[in-house]
């Protein structure tokens, strides 16, 4: 249950409480995070106020849900984790790609916030999940459209960050990732991660007709290879479907499948666990060391692109 709302507008957070159902609306983070009927502060903003808000609710002393990316910097990400543990609170990152039933069976630089943020951090979460850390790695970035026009307006922008990653990686059980992430895409535009085996090939394939954020949101397809060599569409339990209410082809079925984990989490046994389904007693939802993780990864990505080397990630 959604108990209050705040955003930086009174008007805006009372239609925010208004539209949730929520009782209570502020203007003031740390006024919401201090109230006695808040137990969780969800932080859905731009990135660049992740830290205040976060801080906000940590040092009220409560459990605390950060939208991925989790900061704008590696260094505010480790200041954020390390805050998180002296608390003693409960932190989670909004890595929901993993929570995918498909996953589950098997313009700014400095905003901290473009495609190798969004589309590549939640690309590079779900394919370490399935298949083990990346150990070393060679990246190439490059800005493709460096000059961008907002639609509605006219108005012409420089982009900094890039929009185009070249990933050569190799995981830590010596398999190898070839990787193209770009926000290129015009018309049916998809995200698509292959895995090739010894006894056949499997793929999850999101099923959004524009995708630009990766696979993050929607429903993803799994394909495995029939013995005539062809791709057939397998079919996912529904044991991996534990989030209730809401449709799997929704686009924020993985971020419900989530939530409804955390609950399992926070309150073991309770009437916020799963009920169609339950996750395995030790896949507990990503805390803010698996950001900083990532945003380790993204790190050695940009100073491989930079130096034209290929790291280690360490």
């Amino acid at each position: 249950m959604v108990r209050a709302a705040s955003t930086s507008r009174a008007e805006s957070a009372e239609a925010a409480a208004c539209r949730f159902g929520a009782a209570h609306a502020f203007t003031d983070p740390g006024q919401l995070a201090e109230h006695p009927e808040v137990d969780l502060v969800v932080v859905t903003v731009k990135v660049p106020a992740h830290a205040e808000l976060v801080e906000a609710a940590l040092a009220a002393g409560k459990h605390v849900y950060c939208e991925w990316p989790l900061a704008r910097t590696t260094e505010e990400a480790a200041g954020l984790t390390e805050a998180a543990h002296s608390a003693g609170v409960h932190h989670v990152i909004g890595l929901q790609a993993r929570y995918a039933p498909a996953v589950a069976y098997t313009l700014e630089r400095d905003n901290g916030a473009g495609t190798l943020e969004v589309a590549g951090g939640h690309t590079f979460d779900a394919l370490q999940y399935m298949l083990g850390g990346i150990s070393e790695l060679s990246a190439g970035l490059s800005v493709q459209h460096p000059v961008c026009t907002v639609a509605e307006t006219g108005e012409v922008v420089e982009a900094t960050s890039p929009d185009h990653l070249l990933l050569a990686a190799t995981l830590g059980n010596g398999a190898v990732v070839s990787a193209h992430i770009h926000d290129a895409g015009i018309t049916d535009a998809r995200t698509r991660l292959d895995i090739t085996g010894t006894e056949g090939d499997m793929a999850l394939v999101s099923t959004g007709a524009a995708d630009p954020a990766g696979i993050q949101t929607g429903e993803l397809r799994l394909l495995g290879t029939a013995p005539d060599g062809t791709y057939q569409q397998l079919p996912v339990p529904d044991r991996y479907r534990w989030a209730d209410g809401i449709d799997p082809a929704a686009e924020g079925f993985n971020v419900a499948q989530m939530y409804r984990r955390l609950a399992q989490d926070l309150r073991p046994g309770s009437d916020g666990a799963p009920t169609s389904g339950a996750a395995p007693a030790s896949d507990r939802v990503p805390g803010f060391d698996a950001g900083l993780r990532l945003h380790q990864l993204l790190d050695m990505i940009r100073l491989s692109a930079a130096t034209g080397t290929r790291r280690p990630t360490g």
